[in-house]
């Protein structure tokens, strides 16, 4: 449990260090502001063309729209928008998800050519024979869950291809995920089940099989026991913040002895400045101070969701 001193201590690491965007998300889920702050703030990282840069997921650091960093933006979204329907940041999002020529083969594109121009993860290097292969529906699933939750269907017509581009995609991947011998990585299933809960909300649950959330509760399950002990070896793999965020969660009581467990993990790791450090490198390098800086900045107010979901903050 963080007591009230250690609470304090992140938050003014978080002021004297952290990204003016992570500051008011971190006082937004302690009921210190409104969304409207929070979207006031993760406008700055938004093109004309309605996509997302400029950092916003650290370990890609080009001014150039993409759809993987688009996704990071829904991820905000979701938690803070109180009319979607008539947000204009939301509706410039739909026009670059529509407009995009990173949108191939039925799906929007992980890595893209531009990331090569500019600093960014080894993993994020594009290559055109191997992109397609390894990200696979990472991010497609969970924005086509976005638009389905936050579209209407019942828009002119230029954009209602987009609502039914997404019901498309659904569709189509979702016989191809649940074959017997296709092999779910972490982050896609944490796509899959942000897609669960926006077809939920949306009333759209006629897309999926009838089965399809016991079908996620148990590659949850199977994802967490397998990688129980990585985080605490510090090796990067799943962790339940990737599925879980608060004991209201429908995979909780599942994986709660993991879920805790991970609660412990972070508290014991949370370093004395009151910061959490990444687990990774940019493979031979080490990540470059200033995005050394924002990821400690975005953890810590991901971590303290996660504390605070789990009543340990």
């Amino acid at each position: 449990m963080l007591d009230e001193k250690k609470c304090e201590t992140v938050a003014n690491y978080l002021l004297r260090r952290g990204r003016p965007l992570d500051i008011v998300r971190y006082r937004f889920h302690n009921g210190e502001t409104s969304g409207r702050h929070v979207l006031q703030y993760l406008k700055s990282f938004q093109n004309e063309d309605g996509g997302y840069a400029h950092g916003l997921e650290s370990d890609i650091q080009m001014p150039v729209s993409s759809p993987l960093v688009t996704w990071a933006a829904t991820r905000i979204l979701r938690k803070v928008i109180e009319s979607p329907v008539t947000e204009i940041q939301v509706k410039m999002l739909f026009d670059y998800l529509r407009d995009t020529s990173e949108f191939v083969n039925g799906r929007w594109r992980a890595s893209i050519p531009a990331m090569n121009d500019y600093p960014h993860a080894p993993w994020w290097t594009f290559d055109e024979e191997t992109e397609e292969q390894t990200w696979r529906y990472n991010p497609t699933a969970e924005l086509a869950g976005f638009i389905l939750r936050f579209k209407s269907p019942s828009s002119n017509q230029t954009a209602n291809n987009l609502y039914t581009r997404a019901e498309k995609i659904i569709r189509a991947m979702i016989p191809v995920i649940t074959a017997d011998d296709y092999n779910l990585t972490g982050h896609e299933l944490s796509n899959f089940t942000t897609l669960y809960k926006d077809l939920l909300i949306a009333g759209r649950l006629d897309l999926l099989p009838h089965d399809f959330g016991d079908f996620l509760q148990t590659k949850v399950k199977q994802a967490l026991t397998n990688d129980l002990a990585d985080y605490r070896a510090g090796e990067y793999g799943n962790v339940p913040s990737m599925f879980i965020m608060s004991k209201d969660n429908p995979y909780y009581q599942e994986n709660k002895d993991v879920a805790e467990d991970y609660a412990d993990f972070l508290e014991e790791t949370l370093m004395k400045e009151g910061y959490w450090n990444p687990n990774w490198t940019w493979g031979q390098e080490e990540l470059p101070p200033d995005v050394l800086d924002d990821w400690r900045s975005s953890l810590t107010v991901e971590n303290m969701i996660y504390l605070k979901g789990l009543k340990r903050a």
